[in-house]
């Protein structure tokens, strides 16, 4: 069965804007951050199988249609250093990105969090090999190349074998331009 996206709500900005000094006059606006960042983490990672599946174009609106929330989740991440989070978020909209035609988008999403330090995580390497897709459908060759080797490097120190041939995968593809 379909997954049926949540109801959509939109209001006035007059009204956001009020409800956001709301928040903040009660002292909740950064606990209504935290949970909006979860919120996005949590939807990304349903979300990232079913782009490929039966119900791909239900997922895909759906998504879109929550970029706002998804960008500000995963702005408010990287502000506050949650860098694994942050590039489960990132390595999960990878897909949506890439299958999106959104290359520079997600590419200046994601290039941020890479650079901050982290340990190597599974996280990290999906995320590396999200950008280096990304960088080789925008054109960035070389920028492709380093990410590829990057997130092989890390999946094949995790001893991750099916995402390592992944990540050599698509490091082959952007090294073939």
């Amino acid at each position: 069965a379909a997954a049926e996206p949540e109801p959509r709500f939109l209001m006035l900005e007059t009204i956001r804007e009020f409800g956001l000094e709301c928040l903040d006059r009660a002292g909740e606006t950064e606990a209504t951050a935290a949970a909006r960042a979860a919120w996005c983490v949590a939807l990304a990672e349903r979300a990232e199988p079913e782009l490929i599946g039966p119900n791909q174009v239900t997922w895909f609106a759906w998504l879109d249609a929550d970029q706002p929330n998804l960008r500000a989740g995963l702005a408010w991440l990287r502000e506050r250093g949650e860098v694994e989070r942050a590039l489960r978020l990132g390595g999960a909209l990878g897909r949506f990105w890439h299958r999106a035609s959104r290359y520079s988008e997600g590419f200046s999403q994601i290039e941020p969090i890479l650079r901050m330090p982290a340990e190597a995580t599974p996280a990290r390497a999906k995320a590396l090999a999200a950008a280096c897709e990304l960088a080789d459908w925008r054109g960035d060759y070389v920028r492709a190349a380093e990410l590829g080797e990057a997130a092989a490097a890390t999946w094949d120190a995790l001893g991750a074998g099916n995402g390592l041939a992944d990540a050599l995968f698509v490091w082959s593809s952007a090294t073939l331009n």
